[in-house]
């Protein structure tokens, strides 16, 4: 309640009269959710008013939907999110303090000098809780710098700022900082500091820094191919259910050559992958089931997972399809379901099933000759 007439005489320049409405004259029309605020903290009905976290957290709603940032409160968890383009705009909830009303009120300050037009553009609250070393502020400052949305890009200030976040032990700072030390246009490349801000990121539970891990020691490209570590830190993603990660663990554990080689873990993460939606893991074990070169050979098994493969749209899986039931060497010969799945893999631009069609149709062996179609 107090907190609402100390607002009210900020924005207002007038003393609260207990007997009356607490309305603002000619208030900017943007500022609706201070007079808002203002209603609620005063509101007669105790338990109806807001706590200090509700106040700080929708304040810090508006404003991000000022600058055009998503953002949505879980009104059932009283917990507050926004994303912005490559890195989210994390909210201030759990770091409220003894701070709390002072940084709000100088937040509304700050509004009340702008609504006088005392300051050109309104000073982005990010500053006010920056100053008292609040980490997701300062990481949400990286942010804006490095994307240069609301302040003049700056990638030094950007990478400032993330370090002050990261020095507090902040996961998506560090997160942040490799993918700059990555793959930053901006800056020099430095792969040791890249993977170091990685490691620290994956200790503290980023599933994008093990993946991004994992890739650097598969791929070999900037460091020295490490399939070891790459399982490992892939196992890390694909704990957290990454379907890539799981994939990739299917191609390693299915690769001969790797020395932990074993076909079983390899169809174990395909289908895991499969099941977290990627669209090449049913096609890689149909291709298991079908080869038999490593396991029993189980045309029914590989026709299954293809088919799976082929509901993802994958024309591949179609192709394989198409040539199991023209060919007839393992199953019943079906021209039917083999022109079928040709014409399903050549709508998907698949080449080998075009060029089969136009065969099927010039030759006229097991459908009417049409010239017309093979030359299409």
């Amino acid at each position: 309640y107090s907190l609402g007439m100390i607002m009210y005489y900020r924005m207002s320049g007038k003393m609260p009269n207990n007997d009356q409405e607490l309305e603002i004259d000619d208030l900017p029309e943007k500022f609706f959710w201070i007079q808002k605020m203002i209603n609620n903290c005063t509101l007669n009905d105790v338990d109806k008013r807001p706590s200090i976290d509700q106040l700080i957290l929708e304040y810090y709603a508006y404003y991000n939907s000022e600058i055009q940032i998503e953002h949505f409160l879980q009104s059932n968890e009283k917990s507050f999110c926004v994303t912005c383009y490559d890195y989210p705009i994390v909210s201030i909830e759990n770091t409220l303090n003894d701070e709390s009303i002072e940084l709000l009120l100088s937040a509304v300050y700050y509004e009340h000098l702008y609504a006088n037009q005392e300051i050109e553009y309104p000073v982005h609250r990010d500053f006010i809780f920056a100053s008292k070393n609040n980490k997701y502020a300062l990481f949400n400052l990286g942010v804006f710098y490095f994307q240069g949305k609301s302040v003049p890009f700056d990638v030094n200030k950007a990478i400032n700022y993330y370090i002050q976040s990261a020095n507090q032990n902040y996961s998506k700072a560090n997160l942040a900082l490799a993918n700059v030390y990555y793959e930053s246009e901006y800056v020099l490349r430095d792969i040791d500091k890249s993977i170091y801000y990685y490691q620290l990121a994956s200790e503290q539970g980023e599933e994008n820094a093990d993946f991004n891990l994992a890739a650097i020691y598969y791929e070999g490209k900037v460091v020295r191919k490490d399939l070891d570590k790459a399982v490992y830190y892939f196992s890390r993603a694909a704990d957290k259910g990454d379907k890539d990660a799981l994939y990739i663990l299917g191609e390693i554990f299915s690769d001969c050559d790797y020395k932990d080689f074993n076909i079983q873990k390899a169809i174990h993460y395909y289908i895991l992958s499969a099941e977290e939606g990627h669209d090449g893991a049913y096609f890689k074990i149909g291709n298991i089931y079908c080869n038999g070169k490593y396991i029993k050979h189980d045309i029914q098994k590989a026709i299954h997972f293809y088919e799976l493969a082929s509901s993802f749209n994958d024309s591949r899986a179609n192709y394989k399809l198409a040539t199991i039931y023209y060919d007839g060497y393992y199953i019943e010969q079906d021209i039917n379901k083999a022109m079928h799945y040709f014409s399903l893999a050549a709508e998907g631009n698949d080449i080998k099933a075009q060029n089969e069609l136009g065969l099927i149709y010039y030759q006229g062996k097991f459908v009417p000759q049409n010239i017309n179609k093979a030359i299409y």
